[in-house]
């Protein structure tokens, strides 16, 4: 049987990146902790988004939400069209997945198309950070002003300095993009350079339609 995919870009989606002392080892305990801390950092109707997590280990839990009525309109013009529907999924998550197979792995994806940029900061291939924006205009420059600053903000709050970077440009600019990253300021990268990699294989997780 024909299975049929849907892969959104970053921009429907909203990621966290959660930290606490230890994850119990109960999955519904683990739930309820996750659970408590989106509602304190959420101000909107949480009913109105699915929210799928992953356990990154001992420590950290990534947090994925997304509105409900995209799931369920995507969900409605493939069931109108009579077109199985196997999975929907996100582009930043398939990234971050062929990133733990990586060899080597990138400590940096910068994901960017007209709706804004997505940097994911990794450790150990997994995310400890991730931010969203949008740049002042879509030239790849101001995009790179803004990466300098928040790589700024993380090598503060985190003691990560990013030295391999993936890059995925939907918006067809890559090579105008790579340059901006290039000349980004040696104080925000903590005196080094960013080296951009190839991005390699891996697994690509995804949201699952529900039944």
């Amino acid at each position: 049987a024909e299975e049929t995919g849907v892969v959104f870009g970053a921009s429907p989606f909203i990621f966290n990146v959660f930290e606490f002392d230890r994850l119990p080892w109960r999955r519904q305990a683990l739930h309820e902790l996750v659970a408590w801390r989106l509602q304190k950092i959420f101000p909107e109707n949480i009913e109105a988004y699915d929210h799928r997590w992953f356990a990154l280990d001992r420590r950290r839990v990534l947090s994925v939400l997304v509105r409900r009525s995209l799931l369920e309109g995507t969900e409605r013009a493939f069931r109108e069209r009579n077109i199985p529907l196997t999975h929907v999924g996100s582009s930043t998550l398939q990234i971050l997945g062929r990133a733990l197979g990586a060899r080597p792995a990138p400590d940096l994806v910068i994901e960017r198309d007209g709706a804004g940029c997505t940097l994911a900061f990794l450790q150990e291939r997994r995310p400890v950070y991730i931010r969203k924006f949008r740049a002042a205009s879509e030239s790849p420059a101001d995009a790179g002003q803004e990466i300098g600053r928040t790589v700024s903000f993380v090598r503060g709050q985190y003691g990560i300095d990013p030295r391999r970077c993936w890059l995925h440009d939907h918006g067809g600019e890559a090579a105008a993009a790579a340059a901006a990253l290039q000349e980004l300021d040696e104080d925000a990268l903590g005196g080094g350079r960013l080296s951009l990699l190839a991005p390699g294989p891996g697994t690509t997780p995804h949201l699952p339609v529900r039944p």
